[in-house]
């Protein structure tokens, strides 16, 4: 029975070329936070327990039944706060996974990353994002800032625009694009009062001949 040989030559560095292109490597992935809320739910469940033990011996037995549907709402309330925590961190991991090369970083960090504002109904999205990115980044490049904002589209499925670009600081500060921006209801709000303070003063103004 013949024998396999191992490839020489030419062969064997065109089997080394195909599985270095064939086989990407792992992208690198954030560490997983450490979780306090179960710890918090669990003894609000504990203490609602021992507190109808103890309200009977105590000559309050009125107050068991209460003690007990508190503390379980109470348990309830820090589970869920919890669990919507979590997957609010796992949005802003999922956006530094996906943002760190642009930034001209080694790895994701979750400091460089910011997700604050969030509205919606249990996620949400953030209305404002910040992103501090390395110095070694050409921000001058006129198809980085589209790359970012396209990269935060396809993650968060939502539109941002830039706020603030303080390049000194090397950092950028977005914001969730809507119909109706804060800016212009700011504007809004300023025009109507200065147009009620100016239906107010006219008079007294003519009054005093100013």
């Amino acid at each position: 029975m013949p024998t396999m040989r191992p490839p020489h030559g030419s062969a064997a560095l065109t089997l080394a070329g195909v599985e270095s292109t064939t086989v990407p490597s792992a992208a690198p992935r954030l560490p997983p936070q450490h979780k306090t809320w179960p710890t918090s739910s669990y003894s609000c469940l504990v203490g609602a327990v021992a507190a109808q033990g103890v309200l009977p011996l105590a000559g309050a037995a009125g107050l068991a039944p209460w003690a007990g549907m508190g503390g379980a709402v109470l348990a309830t309330a820090v589970a869920a706060r919890g669990v919507r925590q979590d997957r609010r961190q796992e949005v802003r991991d999922l956006l530094a996974e996906g943002l760190y090369r642009l930034m001209g970083l080694p790895a994701p960090a979750r400091r460089r990353v910011r997700c604050w504002r969030w509205r919606g109904l249990f996620v949400g999205h953030p209305h404002r994002l910040r992103l501090d990115y390395a110095p070694i980044v050409d921000d001058a490049d006129p198809m980085w800032l589209p790359s970012i904002l396209d990269k935060i589209e396809s993650r968060m499925g939502a539109a941002y625009r830039v706020i603030v670009h303080d390049v000194a600081r090397c950092r950028l500060v977005l914001g969730l694009q809507s119909g109706a921006d804060e800016e212009v209801e700011v504007w809004r709000q300023e025009h109507t009062r200065a147009t009620k303070l100016t239906a107010l003063c006219g008079p007294v103004c003519w009054r005093c001949g100013s």
